[in-house]
Formats: structure tokens, sequence, C-alpha cells
């Protein structure tokens, strides 16, 4: 087998591999569609952000004292 078959071939592996891994953390941790109310925080959220209405984590740490 050539380097470049031997390549392919541990390419092909590793997308197989990915994939079950996907599907492994698929079903550990399910996905869940938000709720509405989390839906109106989201826009609310970036609406602020998008006004400048926002403080870093950076920032917020510093203010705990963290």
């Amino acid at each position: 087998m050539t380097a470049e078959e031997l390549l392919t071939k541990m390419y092909e592996d590793i997308k197989v591999i990915k994939e079950e891994l996907d599907e492994i953390k698929s079903t550990l941790i399910p996905e869940e569609e938000p709720t509405e109310e989390e839906m109106r925080e989201i826009e609310l959220g970036k609406k602020e952000i998008t006004e400048g209405k926002y403080k870093s984590w950076k920032e917020i740490k510093k203010e705990l004292h963290v």
C-alpha cells in the first residue's frame, strides 16, 4: 500500500469514527429547541449587543473579583 493510499484509508476511517462519535454525542446529549421565552431573551441579547449595551466576560469576572 502506498503512502497516498494509506493516508486516504486513514482519512476515511477517521470520517467514520467522527460520524460515530457525533451519533453517540447526540444520543447522550440531546438537543432541545429553545422555548419562546428563551428565544425572546436571545433576541433581546442580540439587540443589546448591537446597541453596545453589554459587558465582556472579562469585565464581569473583574467586577466579581474572580
